[in-house]
């Protein structure tokens, strides 16, 4: 009699157990959806540039669009502190225990991209930062977040780590070094922040953009030290969870999850706005940038998860991958 009792009740909890992590899941993907929608209403359009500038893009009149004599001014409110500057950056990480100076020279046989997105944007600053200047900047100005830094397993997880940090403090466009310009990146400058397209779901941190102490990044180097206490079984996933693209989606969602009813109900963006550059600029016929081969997170390793395929293809991005130029 107790035993069937007790039988009925463990029956009765398994199936109240079941009942609240299906309706918990039925409620994350549902928020899920609405966050992915809400990403394709942050799309950077055509309508964003000047009628001029998109038919030149349009028919492919590259001579032209180097010109880059346009006005790119938009509605959200715009000054010098709210647009993000003319400096890109990359990530080169040879040597973790080399002796300083602050950048490195990318050998021979490694990337092109700064010399290309330097002719496309020759009054551009281009910073290449070596470990050793990427710890320093942590350490001379987030001190908080030095131990996490260090402790990180992975190199890959300073260098994901690093970018919202550089951004954070610096501003402007951040490429991995497998990305390289094709054109002047001014008309996308005007925006305060912004985050590239991922396929199927979600956005990538390959390359990022954001105006400095904009706080969607300040959100992110403020949960990177949470979430650095996740550890899983295969090393891909760990850092794809609490340094790479999850990561940076994640905080996009939770961004929203907490500022979508003020959107909603002001109806009109400012100077904390971000954005999602989608795949036509990102990655398709009329990207601003060219992509080396080699994929991003969001290929054929997302599902199988193997390491050794994203240990070459992370340490190709970031130097000892041959940029090809006839990409660009």
């Amino acid at each position: 009699m107790h035993y069937t009792a007790a039988l009925s009740i463990a029956r009765y909890t398994i199936a109240l157990l079941i009942s609240f992590l299906l309706v918990r899941f039925c409620i994350h993907a549902r928020d899920r959806s609405r966050f992915q929608r809400h990403l394709h209403a942050r799309y950077i359009t055509w309508s964003d540039f000047p009628s001029q500038y998109t038919s030149l893009l349009k028919s492919k009149d590259w001579p032209a669009l180097e010109a880059d004599k346009f006005d790119y001014t938009h509605s959200f409110p715009s000054s010098s502190n709210s647009t993000i500057p003319r400096t890109i950056h990359f990530i080169w990480f040879k040597d973790l225990h080399s002796t300083r100076p602050d950048t490195t020279q990318i050998p021979s046989l490694g990337s092109d991209a700064p010399e290309l997105c330097q002719k496309h944007n020759p009054t551009y600053n281009i910073t290449i930062w070596d470990a050793n200047a990427g710890r320093r900047l942590i350490e001379d100005h987030y001190a908080w977040f030095i131990t996490t830094y260090d402790s990180y397993k992975y190199p890959i997880q300073r260098i994901d780590a690093l970018k919202y940090f550089i951004l954070h403090h610096h501003g402007g466009v951040y490429m991995d070094l497998d990305i390289a310009c094709r054109r002047p990146l001014d008309p996308l400058l005007e925006f305060p922040a912004w985050f590239p397209e991922a396929s199927p779901l979600g956005v990538n941190n390959d390359l990022m953009a954001s105006r400095a102490g904009h706080p969607v990044v300040e959100l992110m180097i403020r949960n990177l030290e949470p979430r650095s206490r996740w550890n899983f079984l295969f090393p891909y996933v760990t850092v794809f969870w609490t340094t790479g693209p999850q990561f940076t989606g994640d905080m996009l969602f939770k961004w929203w999850a907490g500022h979508s009813t003020v959107i909603a109900e002001t109806g009109q963006d400012t100077s904390d706005a971000w954005f999602v550059l989608p795949r036509d600029f990102y990655s398709e016929e009329y990207t601003f940038f060219g992509h080396s081969p080699g994929g991003t997170w969001h290929g054929q390793d997302v599902a199988t998860v193997l390491w050794a395929c994203m240990y070459r293809r992370r340490s190709a991005r970031h130097g000892e991958g041959r940029w090809k130029a006839s990409e660009v």
